[in-house]
């Protein structure tokens, strides 16, 4: 049929948008024109389903960009194509039409207007955690109101439901600094929340990312790494799946951090990144996805990850874990951010307890993640164990 292997992926999460409808993937050609869309695969593996008219896709796709070199010219030349209307001739991309779509109704998913949303669909890589992204945009214009976020994964229910968590925790901060959540649907899983329409955020950390960290802190509390420590030695024995040698490297890691320098604490984004950063329309920094966030964890975390996830963008190599160590504590001290102290022996066993902590909450989630495998090979380089 029109997109073979992958009509499942599509057709389920059409159901899961109009569960009272009746739908059927069909020749692009058989539906009205507001009914069709592009199937986008990279590398044969579905990641976006966008409507045919680019005047209702490119607003919401020109908010997202990749970060590596030849990725962001690959979706620049994509979004051109997709302009002049020529996206469909790209291997890769098929057209397609949905049958049922013109009497679909959409109050459930918070749409109160008289004409139909216009849908685009990001398709997470294939993980337990794996959802559908989905944006629901004005037929008129294509600007974005609402995010969608169904389950497609296994674990990908519980990654949603912790985030809607900390999303209603968040919407009562001082600081607007995250989507409003509208409904989290606790039985099927998917939640709503609001689109936070504006421009990506380039990879140089910049005076608005430390004054978004400083807005997560709770100045009326503080502890230490080594009582923080304590904490993940006990999330690390509730970790029955995890293998035994890497349980042991983990708990002899976190063994060794006993700094009881006071620091502040506060909320954890948890995957404080570019990708996951956006200027609003008031050009305010705001955060998405907040799937690994906490409510109550060392002030610190999110901007040490920030750098690393950095560099992770110029490559990650095993074999030059102590460099990778010594260029984060560099740039940490050069940011001087005064987030945290910035003796060394500190900040040193600040980066064992970030590495750990991120291996941990990986784990937690059940998702693999080459990074993970990289970060246990530096653990246990600079905890001196032997490779």
């Amino acid at each position: 049929m029109v997109l073979s292997l992958k009509n499942e992926i599509v057709k389920l999460i059409f159901q899961q948008l109009c569960p009272n409808q009746r739908l059927s993937l069909v020749a692009a050609g058989d539906v009205p024109p507001k009914y069709r869309f592009l199937a986008i695969s990279v590398a044969g593996r579905l990641r976006w389903v966008a409507p045919y008219s680019c005047k209702l896709g490119l607003p919401t796709l020109r908010q997202w960009t990749p970060y590596g070199s030849l990725s962001w010219i690959k979706w620049k030349i994509l979004l051109k194509l997709y302009r002049v209307g020529l996206l469909g001739y790209l291997p890769g991309v098929q057209s397609f039409g949905i049958s049922g779509l013109h009497s679909a109704v959409w109050s459930h998913l918070n749409w109160n207007y008289s004409t139909p949303p216009a849908i685009l669909i990001y398709i997470g890589t294939p993980s337990v955690t794996s959802k559908a992204v989905v944006t629901l945009a004005y037929q008129d214009t294509g600007y974005p109101t609402t995010i969608i976020k169904i389950p497609l994964g296994l674990k990908a229910i519980v990654s949603i439901a912790q985030e809607a968590r900390a999303l209603r925790s968040l919407e009562n901060h001082k600081y607007k600094l995250a989507p409003k959540l509208l409904y989290h649907d606790t039985n099927l899983g998917f939640s709503l929340q609001e689109a936070i329409n504006g421009s990506f955020v380039t990879i140089r950390l910049t005076e608005h990312h430390y004054n978004f960290l400083g807005k997560l802190i709770n100045w009326t509390s503080f502890s230490t790494l080594a009582e923080f420590a304590v904490l993940l030695l006990n999330r690390l024995d509730q970790l029955n799946s995890m293998p035994s040698a890497e349980y042991f490297i983990l708990n002899c890691a976190l063994q060794k951090i006993k700094d009881n320098t006071p620091i502040a604490t506060g909320w954890l984004h948890g995957d404080f990144a570019p990708w996951n950063l956006k200027w609003d329309e008031s050009k305010k920094l705001m955060a998405v996805d907040w799937e690994f966030a906490e409510p109550y964890a060392p002030v610190g975390i999110d901007l040490i990850h920030y750098l690393c996830r950095v560099n992770g963008i110029m490559g990650y190599s095993v074999d030059k874990a102590k460099l990778f160590q010594s260029n984060i504590i560099d740039s940490i001290k050069e940011i001087n951010s005064g987030l945290f102290p910035l003796h060394e022996e500190f900040l040193k066993q600040f980066f064992h307890y970030y590495l750990i902590w991120y291996q941990i909450s990986l784990e937690e989630h059940g998702i693999i993640d080459p990074v993970r495998l990289f970060y246990y090979h530096i653990i246990r380089e600079v905890s001196n164990e032997p490779l």
